[in-house]
């Protein structure tokens, strides 16, 4: 294993095909870039300064307020070289006793980006916890299969132009809505959350979790509007769930990213879309 200082190191870029991927170790290997030929998906730091790319928290909130403490989401990552892949490792957090360490990558069998999370319990007594993406892009169409269950806090949730076909729940992006900062907070089911913006399909794929499992005052899925519409995110909670000292849990994340077919309605409560979405992630129709 080659460890390099994260201070000496410029953002990884990672090609694939059409598919290009930056990750910045100076922030604690957050992803800032990810585009399909010249269609980017995340929102860049000039829209905020600090809210841009995507990123990983520990879950719930109420554990570390705001801003998110720095040595998981701020502070440099160590790079390690392990088995021809590049491994980001992140220091002790002092408000929480967590580590961070992640792995990127794209899987060739179905030209997906894959994001291995793992976290680690540094304390000396067990400790809660959840792993929580949360990405930033455009306001478009977004919507996910919800579970039978509502999640455990429907009052937290104020995200207006929210509506459900069948099983799918639909957000459909309206600036002239955005007053203040919304948010929704849902039980998903088949585990993936998608999003149509600018002509592109986004889906992210992960672990479907029951409602007993969802860290507190958390959904499975969340989406966040920002005050002045000038981004959304796409946010997906892992199991919650005990670490004893010195143990770790891991948490993995697909991406796709597709140009969307002309004959593909893109509007809400379309049939078309969330079987096309179903037939990529290979996931089949309820």
């Amino acid at each position: 294993m080659i460890l390099f200082l994260a201070l000496l190191l410029p953002p990884d870029t990672i090609h694939f095909g059409a598919y290009t991927a930056v990750i910045d170790p100076m922030k604690s290997a957050r992803v800032i870039s990810f585009s399909y030929q010249d269609k980017e998906l995340l929102t860049q730091e000039e829209v905020h300064s600090f809210n841009y790319g995507s990123t990983l928290w520990s879950s719930p909130h109420g554990e570390w307020g705001w801003p998110p403490p720095p040595h998981l989401d701020g502070q440099p990552f160590e790079v390690a070289l392990e088995e021809h892949e590049k491994v980001y490792r992140g220091q002790r957090d002092t408000v929480t006793g967590l580590r961070f360490i992640k792995r990127f990558g794209f899987d060739p069998s179905d030209t997906s980006f894959v994001a291995h999370y793992t976290v680690e319990n540094l304390n000396d007594t067990p400790r809660y916890v959840a792993l929580w993406e949360v990405t930033r892009t455009p306001g478009g169409l977004s919507y996910f299969p919800v579970g039978k269950e509502k999640a455990a806090i429907p009052s937290f949730s104020r995200l207006r132009s929210v509506s459900q076909t069948g099983d799918i729940m639909w957000y459909q992006y309206n600036r002239d809505s955005v007053h203040r900062s919304q948010k929704l907070y849902e039980n998903g089911a088949e585990g993936w959350l998608a999003h149509v913006h600018n002509g592109m399909l986004f889906v992210k794929v992960f672990e479907d979790i029951s409602r007993e499992a969802m860290p507190p005052t958390h959904g499975e899925v969340e989406i966040y509007v920002h005050t002045d519409g000038s981004y959304i995110e796409l946010e997906n909670h892992s199991r919650y769930l005990a670490l004893p000292p010195g143990g770790n849990f891991h948490y993995r994340v697909r991406w796709y990213y597709r140009p969307v077919p002309s004959h593909i309605n893109s509007d809400p409560g379309s049939q078309e879309l969330t079987t096309w979405t179903r037939k990529i992630i290979k996931k089949p129709a309820r």
